[in-house]
Parts: structure tokens; C-alpha cells; sequence
């Protein structure tokens, strides 16, 4: 069925709005994922403890979805309005993370802004479901990471090369994330979308169970999907402590951001469109299946390369 005039419009502007979070998106992205555990590596000589709690943030964050609907309900907020409040909070933390010297609570700090910044996922895709037609919500998001991972390689390698330099002050990352996040919150208040409406299955994380016994292959891809998120989140404090690290390849801190953003960037940006157009028209757990595979793939030969060059060809 085609779009109405008006359904057409907010489709637009949506678009126009969500591609500059995302651009926003893409380096914040690096910033917690790469610069982060790099600093507190670096910079700040961090134990162990530290480097998983830095790299645990979204994670956490992804736990709480169920109690955060719960209070967008409770506020009555639009969903994007809502994730804007999310992003102005995150953009105080990691202004103050910006001038904190103490390791933990810088860590604090960071974790907190990381859990703030992994609701918008749960939160923008009532946004999308809403906002775009479903015929052309695959091609609109794959924009959406072509330009984030664009944005982020760029600026991801900038960031390394500055963190190289003798005089460096990596506060200054975190001052200009937290820049970067207030911006984004300004274009998710922009965004057109509805107030999120207490369900049957919006009380918490325990009463949210219940879709599991509803919807056994729902159960079993979700559970397939936790263990492969597992092996994937255990890797990404490794990834860096590999690279970086006296027993792994004791790269620059411009290396690590070439081989941790800038390579997987343009994998990522040569590959969103094809992976938009099958969202569309593949089923979603042959879609998800193959997704898992390459993950497993990108994993092993990661941490089996013996040098950079085999990292980037």
C-alpha cells in the first residue's frame, strides 16, 4: 500500500533526523567501544576490574530496557523524547568524565553514560515500526549505519592520532563525546514519534519472561542470541588488550583505531545496503543465523592473525 502524503512527510523527517543521530551515534560508538578501554589502558595503567566494567556499560543497559519502558510510561514522554532525556544525561557524564582523574569513578561515570546510551535501540524501534512504511524500513536504517561507521572511522583515527601525541589530554575525548551526545539528544527531540503506552508485557524484566513461554522459537533464537552476545561482548576489552598490550601486538594507539574501527567501518559500510535490502526480504532467523556465522568467523581469524596486515586484508 503506498504512503499517504503525511505518513510521507514524517517518514522524511524522521529520516533526515535519525541520520544525524546516527552520525552522532557512530562516535559515541568509538568513543566507549575503542578510546574508553584505550585511555584507561594508556593513560590510566587501569586493573582488570575496571577495563570490564568500562566494557560491561551496554550491556547493563541493555538489562534495564524492560524497567526504562516502564518509566518512559510513567513520564509520558514521546519515545523520542524519552531517548533525548537519556542522551542529555549521558551528555553530563561524560562531560564530568572529561575533567575526572580518579579511576573509578571515571569508570562510574562512563558505565553510567554507556547504560544511558544502550536504551535508544529499544526505544527508536517503536520510532521506526511507526514512522516508516514497512517496505522501506530495512533500506532507511542501512543509511543509517553506512553513515555512522563513516563518521565514526573518520574521526576514530583522527582520535588515535591525537592520543599519540606526547601532549595529549584524553579528557578532551570525553568532553567532545559529551558535545556530540548533547547534540544528538537535540535531534531526537525532534523526531516525531508517540508517547509509549503501558502493555501487557511492559511491567519489568521478570513479567517480560512471559513472552518466552508464549513463543518457544522466540525463546530458542533468544537464546541462541544471548550465548553468541556473550562470546562477542567477552571479546571486546581483549580486542584492545590484544592489540595494544606488550604480550599481544603492541600497536600505536593510531593503529589500534585503524584496525578496531576504520577496517570493520568500511566492512560495515560496504556491506549495510546488501544487508537492508535482505532484511526486507529474508526471514529474520536465516537472516539472524547468517549474521552469527560471519560474527564467528571475524572472531577467530581476529585473534589468530599473527600481524596487522592480515587484520586489514
Amino acid at each position: 500500500m503506498p504512503l499517504s502524503n503525511e505518513k510521507k512527510k514524517v517518514s522524511t523527517q524522521t529520516f533526515r533526523l535519525d541520520l544525524i543521530n546516527s552520525s552522532l551515534g557512530g562516535i559515541l560508538e568509538v568513543g566507549f567501544g575503542t578510546f574508553a578501554i584505550l585511555i584507561a589502558i594508556r593513560f590510566l595503567g587501569a586493573p582488570d576490574m575496571i577495563k570490564a566494567v568500562l566494557a560491561s556499560g551496554v550491556s547493563a543497559g541493555l538489562l534495564l530496557v524492560p524497567h526504562m519502558q516502564r518509566l518512559a510510561v510513567w513520564t509520558e514522554l514521546s519515545a523520542s523524547r524519552f531517548c533525548a532525556s537519556l542522551m542529555l544525561i549521558c551528555s553530563l557524564l561524560l562531560f564530568a568524565s572529561g575533567y575526572l582523574s580518579h579511576v573509578w569513578l571515571l569508570a562510574a561515570a562512563l558505565f553510567l553514560a554507556q547504560v544511558c546510551f544502550s536504551q535508544l535501540p529499544g526505544f527508536m524501534i517503536q520510532v521506526y515500526s511507526r514512522n516508516y512504511g514497512s517496505k522501506e524500513r530495512g533500506k532507511r536504517l542501512s543509511w543509517n549505519f553506512i553513515v555512522s561507521a563513516l563518521i565514526g572511522m573518520i574521526l576514530s583515527y583522527v582520535g588515535g592520532s591525537y592520543l599519540d601525541g606526547q601532549s595529549a589530554d584524553p579528557g578532551l575525548i570525553f568532553r567532545i563525546m559529551g558535545i556530540v551526545s548533547l547534540a544528538s539528544a537535540l535531534a531526537l527531540f525532534l523526531i516525531p514519534s508517540q508517547p509509549i503506552k503501558k502493555g501487557k508485557h511492559t511491567q519489568g524484566l521478570i513479567d517480560s519472561l512471559d513472552l518466552l513461554k508464549e513463543d518457544r522459537v522466540f525463546a530458542s533464537m533468544l537464546l541462541a542470541w544471548m550465548i553468541m552476545g556473550l562470546g562477542i561482548i567477552m571479546t571486546l576489552p581483549l580486542r584492545i588488550e590484544y592489540l595494544g598490550g606488550e604480550s599481544g601486538l603492541h600497536l600505536t594507539n593510531e593503529q589500534i583505531a585503524l584496525v578496531t574501527v576504520v577496517v570493520f567501518s568500511i566492512a560495515r559500510i560496504l556491506s549495510s545496503r546488501l544487508w537492508g535490502e535482505l532484511f526486507d526480504r529474508v526471514r529474520f532467523l536465516s537472516y539472524r543465523i547468517s549474521l552469527n556465522l560471519l560474527l564467528i568467523s571475524a572472531t577467530l581469524v581476529y585473534f589468530n592473525a599473527e600481524s596487522i596486515i592480515p587484520r586489514i586484508f
